[in-house]
């Protein structure tokens, strides 16, 4: 494990967004079964933690995938974390709903001011991976 991993995992622990349950594991909404919970959402209300992650995933995104061109997050867990490496990085944000938004009318891809590029870094909280996606016209 890197120093920053260490670093990470430790500020994750100090403030019990990690949550461990063997005998009753967590149900993820992709149906995945798993003994680990991490709320990180509970790391926006730690300025110190919150810039060390986002300072963190920016430096990863920009090595790993120097072209992507839009930041998208999977709602819910990764809006806000998706925002932050975004705004770290100077590129435009986008989130994505894993099914349509039904108390307002749908926003296509011909409503977008401009096109959407065709390089999108989707980060995700879904299963602890980042993916590479293309824009969607539905």
């Amino acid at each position: 494990m890197s120093q920053v991993e260490n670093n990470v995992a430790e500020k994750l622990l100090s403030i019990n967004a990690v949550k461990v349950q063997p005998k009753n594991p967590f149900t993820w909404a992709s149906g995945w079964k798993s003994p680990i919970y991490c709320d990180n959402r509970k790391t926006l209300s730690y300025p110190g933690i919150r810039t060390l992650i986002k300072t963190e995933l920016a430096r990863i995104v920009s090595t790993l995938y120097p072209d992507a061109e839009v930041i998208a997050g999977v709602a819910t867990g990764a809006i806000a974390q998706g925002a932050l490496v975004a705004e770290v990085l100077g590129k435009p944000f986008v989130y994505v709903r894993s099914s349509p938004k039904v108390a307002s009318s749908p926003i296509t891809l011909q409503d977008a001011p401009r096109a959407l590029p065709s390089k999108i870094l989707c980060l995700t909280t879904k299963n602890s991976s980042t993916k590479k996606s293309s824009p969607q016209t539905g």
